[in-house]
């Protein structure tokens, strides 16, 4: 009997529970007790008992029975194993690279995935709003946003939650106002100010940037914003201050940093994955997996220039 045909049958969906947890337990872990499993997935003692002796027969686990301290497993080939957890490729909705720090933390990602051998992938994607659209159609298993736009998206979907938080300008360094005229130093009444209506965090940003001043929006994705400067489309944008320092754009935009402390706090700054908590499995699985002190270390190296990014 092929799995395929072992997973559409009625211990499917507990086959496919028990997989994704134990996924995420080391080896020498413990695992749950068959009453707590039958419990949890509302299912009878002897379903759980079928399935964990399908996983020993197909050999993805080993486990140990210590008496009242429990069952431990003693081995895991989770190559195996992730063939029951009904996963197929794992995949993450990212920001377009166009930063070191994005190139980091995508590169941390996939070296860490890469480490259980779990099939991994990203789809990248300009705009918050794009990236939890796919999350919520369940398109994605999890998405990489900062924080303060996380919590925004958040308030309007209780499906949505924040499962790991990274370190302070894990997402960004800060934010500068470009201009089109390099004699610009400010924004001012008249001028056309670029605005990604996808992007939550840039929207209140930029809004709070013009607070008083008589300035005409201009609804332009994120990724478009230097090209319709430069074209004369708009006047000024507020951006990634990351991407206009990059060497290439040196002497061809005119910027001026932002103030953090007057407009930003670090909750923008840091990058946070956020999931969609009806996929059942994929919080543990990634908590497991995603090592925040490593990310940061592998984000560091790739800004340095002593890790190529993978990504």
């Amino acid at each position: 009997m092929t799995m395929q045909i072992r997973m559409m049958n009625k211990n499917g969906i507990v086959t496919t529970k028990i997989a994704r947890e134990l996924m995420t337990i080391s080896e020498g872990g413990r695992i749950d007790t068959v009453s707590g499993y039958a419990k949890r997935f509302d299912t009878a003692r002897g379903t759980v008992q079928e399935v964990i002796k399908l996983l020993e027969k197909e050999e993805c686990v080993k486990f140990l029975k210590r008496g009242h301290l429990g069952t431990f497993i003693t081995f895991a080939d989770y190559e195996k194993l992730w063939q029951f957890t009904n996963w197929g490729v794992l995949t993450g909705a990212s920001p377009l690279p166009y930063t070191k720090k994005h190139e980091g933390i995508a590169t941390a990602i996939y070296h860490q995935m890469q480490q259980r051998h779990i099939p991994f992938s990203f789809a990248y994607m300009q705009g918050a709003a794009n990236r939890v659209r796919g999350l919520l159609d369940h398109r994605y298993d999890f998405a990489i946003l900062n924080k303060r736009s996380a919590i925004e998206f958040i308030s309007n979907h209780k499906e949505l939650e924040i499962i790991i938080e990274f370190k302070p300008q894990s997402y960004l360094s800060g934010y500068a106002i470009l201009f089109s005229k390099a004699d610009n130093n400010e924004i001012s009444n008249g001028m056309k100010v670029g605005l990604d209506n996808n992007s939550p965090d840039h929207v209140v940003l930029t809004e709070k940037i013009c607070l008083g001043k008589n300035v005409e929006y201009v609804n332009i994705s994120y990724s478009q914003m230097i090209p319709s400067l430069l074209k004369g489309d708009i006047d000024a944008a507020v951006y990634n201050e990351d991407v206009i320092t990059k060497p290439e754009l040196e002497g061809v935009i005119s910027y001026k940093s932002i103030n953090l402390k007057d407009h930003v706090d670090n909750e923008q700054t840091k990058a946070v994955i956020l999931i969609n908590n009806e996929a059942f499995g994929v919080e543990n699985l990634l908590k497991q997996i995603i090592n925040i002190e490593d990310v940061d270390k592998i984000q560091r190296e790739v800004i340095s220039g002593n890790i190529i990014p993978t990504y």
